[in-house]
Protein backbone atom coordinates (compact mmCIF):
# COMPACT_ATOMS: atom_id res chain seq x y z
CA UNK A 1 0.00 0.00 0.00
CA UNK A 2 1.36 3.14 -1.20
CA UNK A 3 1.81 5.55 1.60
CA UNK A 4 0.73 9.32 1.81
CA UNK A 5 2.60 11.82 1.65
CA UNK A 6 1.03 15.38 3.98
CA UNK A 7 3.05 18.59 2.83
CA UNK A 8 3.04 20.35 6.46
CA UNK A 9 3.59 24.59 7.29
CA UNK A 10 5.05 24.39 10.69
CA UNK A 11 4.97 27.73 12.45
CA UNK A 12 6.80 28.37 15.79
CA UNK A 13 9.00 31.08 16.26
CA UNK A 14 11.05 28.57 18.50
CA UNK A 15 13.89 26.17 16.09
CA UNK A 16 14.14 23.97 18.41
CA UNK A 17 10.58 22.98 18.98
CA UNK A 18 10.26 22.95 14.84
CA UNK A 19 13.20 20.19 15.20
CA UNK A 20 11.91 18.52 17.15
CA UNK A 21 8.34 18.29 15.22
CA UNK A 22 10.52 17.26 12.31
CA UNK A 23 12.48 14.08 14.56
CA UNK A 24 9.47 13.24 15.68
CA UNK A 25 7.31 12.88 11.95
CA UNK A 26 10.89 11.46 10.04
CA UNK A 27 10.57 8.05 11.42
CA UNK A 28 6.69 7.98 11.11
CA UNK A 29 5.58 4.60 9.75
CA UNK A 30 2.41 5.65 8.69
CA UNK A 31 2.82 8.38 6.06
CA UNK A 32 5.35 10.45 5.07
CA UNK A 33 5.48 14.45 5.42
CA UNK A 34 6.67 17.24 3.92
CA UNK A 35 7.89 19.91 6.03
CA UNK A 36 8.17 23.61 5.61
CA UNK A 37 8.88 25.63 9.01
CA UNK A 38 8.01 29.50 9.03
CA UNK A 39 9.72 30.79 12.32
CA UNK A 40 7.90 34.35 12.16
CA UNK A 41 4.04 36.06 11.71
CA UNK A 42 4.92 37.53 8.59
CA UNK A 43 6.77 34.58 6.22
CA UNK A 44 3.96 32.44 8.02
CA UNK A 45 1.44 34.42 6.44
CA UNK A 46 3.61 34.11 2.77
CA UNK A 47 4.03 31.02 2.83
CA UNK A 48 0.39 29.80 3.26
CA UNK A 49 -0.53 31.83 0.78
CA UNK A 50 1.94 30.98 -2.10
CA UNK A 51 1.89 27.50 -1.28
CA UNK A 52 -0.22 24.48 -0.94
CA UNK A 53 -0.41 22.84 2.27
CA UNK A 54 -2.30 19.73 3.48
CA UNK A 55 -2.13 20.91 7.56
CA UNK A 56 -0.91 23.94 9.30
CA UNK A 57 0.52 23.38 12.75
CA UNK A 58 0.45 26.61 14.75
CA UNK A 59 2.37 27.97 17.82
CA UNK A 60 0.32 30.21 19.71
CA UNK A 61 3.38 32.53 20.88
CA UNK A 62 4.71 34.08 17.63
CA UNK A 63 6.12 37.33 19.10
CA UNK A 64 4.15 40.55 19.05
CA UNK A 65 1.41 38.94 17.49
CA UNK A 66 -0.11 35.61 18.81
CA UNK A 67 -1.39 32.19 16.15
CA UNK A 68 -5.19 33.39 17.76
CA UNK A 69 -4.21 36.97 15.63
CA UNK A 70 -3.07 34.30 12.62
CA UNK A 71 -6.19 32.19 12.59
CA UNK A 72 -8.07 35.69 11.61
CA UNK A 73 -6.10 36.58 8.72
CA UNK A 74 -8.68 37.10 5.67
CA UNK A 75 -5.94 35.09 3.52
CA UNK A 76 -5.70 32.40 6.09
CA UNK A 77 -9.35 31.83 6.18
CA UNK A 78 -9.79 31.90 2.41
CA UNK A 79 -7.06 29.48 1.99
CA UNK A 80 -8.74 26.87 3.94
CA UNK A 81 -5.98 24.99 5.21
CA UNK A 82 -6.84 22.73 8.63
CA UNK A 83 -4.97 24.24 11.72
CA UNK A 84 -4.10 22.40 14.17
CA UNK A 85 -3.04 24.27 17.59
CA UNK A 86 0.01 24.01 19.31
CA UNK A 87 -0.23 25.51 23.33
CA UNK A 88 2.24 25.02 25.96
CA UNK A 89 0.50 27.53 28.48
CA UNK A 90 -2.21 24.86 29.95
CA UNK A 91 -4.75 27.69 29.00
CA UNK A 92 -8.03 26.20 28.23
CA UNK A 93 -9.64 29.61 27.58
CA UNK A 94 -7.21 29.98 24.51
CA UNK A 95 -7.55 26.68 23.51
CA UNK A 96 -11.68 26.69 23.01
CA UNK A 97 -11.21 30.54 21.72
CA UNK A 98 -8.47 28.82 19.22
CA UNK A 99 -11.66 26.14 18.40
CA UNK A 100 -14.41 28.45 18.09
CA UNK A 101 -11.60 30.40 15.51
CA UNK A 102 -11.70 27.27 13.07
CA UNK A 103 -8.94 24.85 14.28
CA UNK A 104 -9.62 21.68 14.13
CA UNK A 105 -7.49 20.51 16.76
CA UNK A 106 -5.19 21.46 19.96
CA UNK A 107 -2.67 20.00 20.76
CA UNK A 108 -0.34 20.63 24.25
CA UNK A 109 3.57 21.01 23.51
CA UNK A 110 4.51 19.77 27.08
CA UNK A 111 3.12 16.08 26.71
CA UNK A 112 3.34 15.86 22.50
CA UNK A 113 4.58 12.15 21.61
CA UNK A 114 5.27 11.32 18.38
CA UNK A 115 2.17 8.98 17.89
CA UNK A 116 -0.21 11.25 19.09
CA UNK A 117 1.41 14.17 16.59
CA UNK A 118 0.87 12.06 13.94
CA UNK A 119 -2.50 11.03 14.68
CA UNK A 120 -3.76 14.54 14.99
CA UNK A 121 -2.03 15.46 11.67
CA UNK A 122 -3.58 12.68 9.97
CA UNK A 123 -6.73 13.09 11.11
CA UNK A 124 -7.18 16.83 10.59
CA UNK A 125 -5.58 16.09 6.74
CA UNK A 126 -8.04 13.40 5.99
CA UNK A 127 -11.21 15.45 7.57
CA UNK A 128 -10.59 18.17 5.96
CA UNK A 129 -10.59 16.88 2.71
CA UNK A 130 -13.65 14.57 3.24
CA UNK A 131 -15.23 17.72 3.87
CA UNK A 132 -13.74 19.76 1.07
CA UNK A 133 -14.95 16.59 -1.13
CA UNK A 134 -18.78 17.12 0.60
CA UNK A 135 -18.39 20.95 -0.09
CA UNK A 136 -17.50 20.33 -3.85
CA UNK A 137 -19.73 17.57 -4.28
CA UNK A 138 -22.83 19.57 -2.80
CA UNK A 139 -21.74 23.16 -5.26
CA UNK A 140 -21.66 20.86 -8.37
CA UNK A 141 -25.49 20.06 -7.94
CA UNK A 142 -26.42 23.25 -6.52
CA UNK A 143 -24.94 24.50 -10.01
CA UNK A 144 -26.54 21.46 -12.15
CA UNK A 145 -29.77 22.15 -10.39
CA UNK A 146 -29.51 26.03 -11.61
CA UNK A 147 -28.31 25.14 -14.88
CA UNK A 148 -31.75 23.03 -15.38
CA UNK A 149 -33.23 25.98 -13.36
CA UNK A 150 -31.91 28.79 -16.29
CA UNK A 151 -33.52 26.05 -19.20
CA UNK A 152 -37.04 26.07 -17.50
CA UNK A 153 -37.30 30.02 -17.38
CA UNK A 154 -35.04 31.80 -20.48
CA UNK A 155 -35.73 30.86 -23.71
CA UNK A 156 -32.54 33.30 -24.82
CA UNK A 157 -30.17 31.10 -26.31
CA UNK A 158 -26.64 33.21 -25.31
CA UNK A 159 -27.85 34.06 -22.11
CA UNK A 160 -28.75 30.28 -21.03
CA UNK A 161 -24.65 29.53 -22.21
CA UNK A 162 -23.47 32.21 -20.44
CA UNK A 163 -24.88 31.01 -17.35
CA UNK A 164 -24.13 27.69 -18.40
CA UNK A 165 -20.30 28.56 -18.51
CA UNK A 166 -20.87 30.10 -15.05
CA UNK A 167 -21.96 27.53 -13.50
CA UNK A 168 -19.28 25.01 -15.08
CA UNK A 169 -16.77 27.47 -13.21
CA UNK A 170 -17.98 26.70 -9.76
CA UNK A 171 -17.39 23.42 -9.81
CA UNK A 172 -14.73 23.11 -12.31
CA UNK A 173 -11.59 25.76 -11.92
CA UNK A 174 -10.04 26.71 -15.38
CA UNK A 175 -8.87 30.32 -16.48
CA UNK A 176 -10.31 30.29 -19.85
CA UNK A 177 -14.14 28.39 -21.15
CA UNK A 178 -15.90 29.12 -24.17
CA UNK A 179 -18.83 27.59 -25.67
CA UNK A 180 -19.07 26.64 -29.59
CA UNK A 181 -21.44 25.71 -32.26
CA UNK A 182 -20.66 23.62 -35.46
CA UNK A 183 -21.74 25.48 -38.48
CA UNK A 184 -21.92 24.37 -42.04
CA UNK A 185 -18.52 21.97 -40.90
CA UNK A 186 -16.79 25.74 -39.04
CA UNK A 187 -16.62 26.18 -35.22
CA UNK A 188 -18.37 29.98 -33.59
CA UNK A 189 -17.85 30.63 -30.25
CA UNK A 190 -21.07 31.99 -29.11
CA UNK A 191 -19.75 33.07 -25.79
CA UNK A 192 -16.05 33.11 -24.23
CA UNK A 193 -15.50 33.96 -20.42
CA UNK A 194 -11.61 34.62 -20.25
CA UNK A 195 -11.93 36.48 -16.13
CA UNK A 196 -12.02 39.94 -17.02
CA UNK A 197 -9.30 39.53 -19.78
CA UNK A 198 -11.41 41.23 -22.26
CA UNK A 199 -8.95 41.48 -25.00
CA UNK A 200 -8.47 37.61 -24.82
CA UNK A 201 -12.50 37.23 -25.06
CA UNK A 202 -12.47 39.19 -28.08
CA UNK A 203 -9.51 37.30 -29.59
CA UNK A 204 -11.80 34.05 -29.00
CA UNK A 205 -14.85 35.15 -29.97
CA UNK A 206 -13.45 35.71 -33.79
CA UNK A 207 -12.08 32.82 -33.84
CA UNK A 208 -13.65 29.92 -36.70
CA UNK A 209 -12.22 26.54 -36.88
CA UNK A 210 -12.65 24.11 -39.59
CA UNK A 211 -13.85 20.88 -37.93
CA UNK A 212 -12.21 18.08 -40.04
CA UNK A 213 -9.24 19.71 -40.01
CA UNK A 214 -9.07 20.29 -35.84
CA UNK A 215 -7.73 17.59 -34.39
CA UNK A 216 -9.41 18.33 -31.07
CA UNK A 217 -12.83 18.94 -32.45
CA UNK A 218 -12.23 15.73 -34.46
CA UNK A 219 -11.24 13.52 -32.17
CA UNK A 220 -14.16 14.69 -29.54
CA UNK A 221 -16.57 14.08 -32.60
CA UNK A 222 -15.74 10.65 -33.23
CA UNK A 223 -15.41 9.13 -29.51
CA UNK A 224 -18.74 11.28 -28.59
CA UNK A 225 -16.89 11.49 -25.07
CA UNK A 226 -14.78 14.42 -23.16
CA UNK A 227 -11.20 15.27 -24.01
CA UNK A 228 -8.36 15.91 -21.41
CA UNK A 229 -5.04 17.17 -22.66
CA UNK A 230 -2.91 17.29 -19.51
CA UNK A 231 -0.02 18.97 -21.00
CA UNK A 232 -0.35 21.15 -24.26
CA UNK A 233 3.18 21.03 -24.85
CA UNK A 234 2.91 17.16 -25.67
CA UNK A 235 0.17 17.97 -27.75
CA UNK A 236 1.97 18.91 -31.59
CA UNK A 237 -1.70 19.96 -32.97
CA UNK A 238 -2.59 22.34 -30.61
CA UNK A 239 -3.34 25.70 -32.32
CA UNK A 240 -2.04 28.62 -30.31
CA UNK A 241 -4.08 31.59 -29.34
CA UNK A 242 -2.52 35.43 -28.70
CA UNK A 243 -2.49 35.32 -25.57
CA UNK A 244 -0.18 37.05 -22.62
CA UNK A 245 -0.12 33.57 -21.07
CA UNK A 246 0.17 29.88 -22.99
CA UNK A 247 -2.18 27.41 -22.26
CA UNK A 248 -0.57 24.27 -20.86
CA UNK A 249 -3.68 22.49 -20.33
CA UNK A 250 -6.49 21.70 -22.06
CA UNK A 251 -10.25 20.03 -21.13
CA UNK A 252 -13.20 20.14 -23.86
CA UNK A 253 -16.37 18.25 -24.57
CA UNK A 254 -18.83 17.34 -27.30
CA UNK A 255 -22.69 18.32 -27.35
CA UNK A 256 -24.52 16.46 -29.30
CA UNK A 257 -28.55 15.99 -30.01
CA UNK A 258 -28.88 12.11 -30.74
CA UNK A 259 -26.54 11.67 -33.97
CA UNK A 260 -25.99 15.69 -34.38
CA UNK A 261 -22.62 17.27 -33.63
CA UNK A 262 -24.03 20.82 -32.22
CA UNK A 263 -20.84 22.26 -30.81
CA UNK A 264 -18.22 21.91 -28.16
CA UNK A 265 -17.37 23.26 -24.56
CA UNK A 266 -13.88 23.90 -23.97
CA UNK A 267 -11.84 24.67 -20.81
CA UNK A 268 -8.36 26.09 -20.55
CA UNK A 269 -5.92 26.22 -18.19
CA UNK A 270 -2.27 27.98 -18.10
CA UNK A 271 -1.07 25.20 -15.46
CA UNK A 272 -0.12 21.97 -16.59
CA UNK A 273 -1.58 19.04 -15.45
CA UNK A 274 -4.47 21.10 -14.20
CA UNK A 275 -6.89 19.06 -14.93
CA UNK A 276 -8.41 15.42 -13.82
CA UNK A 277 -10.32 12.74 -14.75
CA UNK A 278 -12.95 13.77 -12.08
CA UNK A 279 -13.12 17.07 -14.02
CA UNK A 280 -14.01 15.64 -17.31
CA UNK A 281 -17.08 13.47 -15.45
CA UNK A 282 -18.39 16.49 -14.25
CA UNK A 283 -18.05 18.57 -17.84
CA UNK A 284 -19.57 15.82 -19.64
CA UNK A 285 -22.89 15.66 -17.41
CA UNK A 286 -23.08 19.41 -18.32
CA UNK A 287 -23.55 18.31 -21.94
CA UNK A 288 -27.11 17.45 -22.02
CA UNK A 289 -27.55 20.81 -20.78
CA UNK A 290 -26.10 22.60 -23.22
CA UNK A 291 -27.97 20.41 -26.09
CA UNK A 292 -31.01 21.24 -24.45
CA UNK A 293 -31.02 25.11 -24.58
CA UNK A 294 -29.72 25.05 -28.18
CA UNK A 295 -33.14 22.78 -28.52
CA UNK A 296 -34.94 25.71 -27.00
CA UNK A 297 -33.04 28.23 -28.41
CA UNK A 298 -33.80 27.22 -32.17
CA UNK A 299 -37.42 26.04 -31.05
CA UNK A 300 -38.19 29.61 -30.05
CA UNK A 301 -36.43 31.09 -32.50
CA UNK A 302 -38.81 29.24 -34.91
CA UNK A 303 -41.83 30.25 -32.72
CA UNK A 304 -40.68 34.00 -33.12
CA UNK A 305 -40.58 33.87 -36.96
CA UNK A 306 -43.48 31.90 -37.08
CA UNK A 307 -45.16 35.16 -35.15
CA UNK A 308 -43.56 37.65 -37.43
CA UNK A 309 -44.46 35.73 -40.50
CA UNK A 310 -48.40 35.71 -38.83
CA UNK A 311 -48.01 39.34 -38.05
CA UNK A 312 -46.25 40.20 -41.60
CA UNK A 313 -49.64 38.88 -42.97
CA UNK A 314 -51.46 40.61 -40.75
CA UNK A 315 -50.17 43.84 -41.61
CA UNK A 316 -50.88 42.55 -45.50
CA UNK A 317 -54.55 42.14 -45.21
CA UNK A 318 -55.08 45.37 -42.73
CA UNK A 319 -53.39 47.33 -45.45
CA UNK A 320 -56.01 45.58 -48.38
CA UNK A 321 -58.99 45.63 -46.27
CA UNK A 322 -58.81 49.36 -44.63
CA UNK A 323 -56.15 51.40 -46.45
CA UNK A 324 -56.38 50.58 -50.07
CA UNK A 325 -60.15 50.41 -50.10
CA UNK A 326 -59.63 53.81 -48.63
CA UNK A 327 -57.21 55.53 -50.97
CA UNK A 328 -59.44 53.77 -53.76
CA UNK A 329 -62.56 55.90 -52.31
CA UNK A 330 -60.28 58.99 -52.30
CA UNK A 331 -59.15 58.70 -55.58
CA UNK A 332 -62.51 58.32 -57.01
CA UNK A 333 -64.00 61.03 -55.23
CA UNK A 334 -61.26 63.21 -56.80
CA UNK A 335 -61.44 62.19 -59.99
CA UNK A 336 -65.61 62.87 -60.17
CA UNK A 337 -64.61 66.76 -58.34
CA UNK A 338 -64.12 68.48 -61.40
CA UNK A 339 -66.82 67.40 -63.01
CA UNK A 340 -69.13 68.82 -60.44
CA UNK A 341 -66.87 72.43 -59.67
CA UNK A 342 -68.69 73.75 -62.31
CA UNK A 343 -72.23 72.09 -62.30
CA UNK A 344 -73.16 72.02 -58.73
CA UNK A 345 -70.78 73.76 -56.63
CA UNK A 346 -72.39 72.65 -52.98
CA UNK A 347 -71.82 68.93 -53.80
CA UNK A 348 -68.19 69.94 -55.08
CA UNK A 349 -67.78 71.42 -51.26
CA UNK A 350 -69.15 68.28 -49.80
CA UNK A 351 -67.12 66.02 -51.98
CA UNK A 352 -64.03 68.03 -50.64
CA UNK A 353 -64.76 68.28 -47.17
CA UNK A 354 -65.25 63.82 -47.92
CA UNK A 355 -62.24 63.92 -49.42
CA UNK A 356 -59.95 65.82 -46.84
CA UNK A 357 -62.14 63.22 -44.07
CA UNK A 358 -61.05 59.99 -45.83
CA UNK A 359 -57.30 61.21 -46.71
CA UNK A 360 -56.88 62.35 -42.68
CA UNK A 361 -58.34 58.68 -42.06
CA UNK A 362 -55.74 57.30 -44.78
CA UNK A 363 -52.91 58.53 -43.10
CA UNK A 364 -54.27 58.01 -39.49
CA UNK A 365 -54.66 54.38 -40.51
CA UNK A 366 -50.76 54.45 -42.32
CA UNK A 367 -49.44 56.16 -38.96
CA UNK A 368 -50.92 53.11 -36.88
CA UNK A 369 -49.83 50.36 -39.53
CA UNK A 370 -46.21 52.11 -39.46
CA UNK A 371 -46.27 52.06 -35.29
CA UNK A 372 -46.96 48.14 -36.09
CA UNK A 373 -44.18 47.52 -38.70
CA UNK A 374 -41.47 49.09 -36.22
CA UNK A 375 -41.78 46.97 -32.97
CA UNK A 376 -39.59 49.00 -30.90
CA UNK A 377 -42.06 51.92 -31.43
CA UNK A 378 -45.06 50.05 -29.45
CA UNK A 379 -43.28 50.24 -26.65
CA UNK A 380 -41.24 53.17 -26.39
CA UNK A 381 -44.36 55.62 -27.33
CA UNK A 382 -46.70 56.73 -24.00
CA UNK A 383 -49.87 54.56 -24.93
CA UNK A 384 -52.44 57.28 -24.74
CA UNK A 385 -50.49 58.70 -28.18
CA UNK A 386 -50.74 54.78 -29.71
CA UNK A 387 -54.31 54.67 -28.78
CA UNK A 388 -55.21 57.89 -29.87
CA UNK A 389 -53.74 57.14 -33.42
CA UNK A 390 -55.20 54.00 -33.32
CA UNK A 391 -59.26 55.46 -32.80
CA UNK A 392 -58.18 57.63 -35.58
CA UNK A 393 -57.81 55.09 -37.63
CA UNK A 394 -60.94 52.95 -37.10
CA UNK A 395 -63.25 56.31 -37.16
CA UNK A 396 -62.68 56.19 -41.13
CA UNK A 397 -64.49 52.88 -41.16
CA UNK A 398 -67.45 53.62 -39.09
CA UNK A 399 -69.09 56.92 -40.69
CA UNK A 400 -71.83 57.45 -38.02
CA UNK A 401 -69.71 56.61 -34.75
CA UNK A 402 -67.08 59.38 -33.64
CA UNK A 403 -64.05 57.55 -31.51
CA UNK A 404 -62.94 59.67 -28.35
CA UNK A 405 -59.95 59.17 -26.39
CA UNK A 406 -59.42 60.44 -23.20
CA UNK A 407 -56.78 59.96 -20.27
CA UNK A 408 -56.65 60.96 -16.97
CA UNK A 409 -53.27 61.27 -14.74
CA UNK A 410 -49.54 61.73 -15.79
CA UNK A 411 -48.60 59.52 -19.19
CA UNK A 412 -45.58 57.54 -18.55
CA UNK A 413 -44.06 54.13 -20.34
CA UNK A 414 -45.34 50.88 -18.99
CA UNK A 415 -43.17 47.96 -19.15
CA UNK A 416 -43.22 46.60 -22.52
CA UNK A 417 -44.86 43.63 -22.03
CA UNK A 418 -47.60 45.29 -20.42
CA UNK A 419 -47.67 48.18 -22.98
CA UNK A 420 -47.92 45.62 -25.86
CA UNK A 421 -50.81 43.77 -24.44
CA UNK A 422 -52.94 46.58 -23.67
CA UNK A 423 -52.79 48.18 -27.24
CA UNK A 424 -53.55 44.93 -28.41
CA UNK A 425 -56.82 44.56 -26.32
CA UNK A 426 -57.82 48.37 -27.00
CA UNK A 427 -57.27 47.39 -30.69
CA UNK A 428 -59.36 44.06 -30.36
CA UNK A 429 -62.12 45.66 -28.79
CA UNK A 430 -62.23 48.10 -31.44
CA UNK A 431 -62.69 45.55 -34.27
CA UNK A 432 -65.32 44.02 -32.04
CA UNK A 433 -66.98 47.19 -31.67
CA UNK A 434 -66.75 48.16 -35.89
CA UNK A 435 -67.74 44.33 -36.72
CA UNK A 436 -70.37 43.54 -34.29
CA UNK A 437 -72.07 46.67 -32.46
CA UNK A 438 -73.51 48.40 -34.97
CA UNK A 439 -72.58 51.40 -33.08
CA UNK A 440 -73.89 54.82 -34.72
CA UNK A 441 -72.92 57.94 -32.22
Amino acid sequence: MKQMTYKVLIVDDNETHYQLVEDFLENASLAKYDLDWAGDYDTALRLIVQRQYDICLLDYDLGARSGLDFIQEPDVQARGVPIVFLTGRGSMEIDFEAMRGGVVDYLDKTRLQPNTLERAIRYAAERAKALQAEQEHRNFLEALLSVISILNSSLEFEEVVERILMNIGKVIPHDVADFMLVEDGYTRVVKCVAHGDNALEKTISKMRFVLHDTRTFQTMRQSRLPLLIPNIADYPDWIIVEDKRPVQSYLGVPVFNADNLLGFINLTSYQAHFFSQEHSERLQIFAPQAAIAIQNSQQYEQAQQRAAEEERTRLAHELHDSVSQTLFSASVIAETLPRLLKQDVEATSEGLAKLTTITKSALAEMRTLLFELRPTALVETHLDILLSHLASGMASHMDKTKIRVSTAGQSYLLPPDVQLNLYRIAQESLNNIMKHAQANM
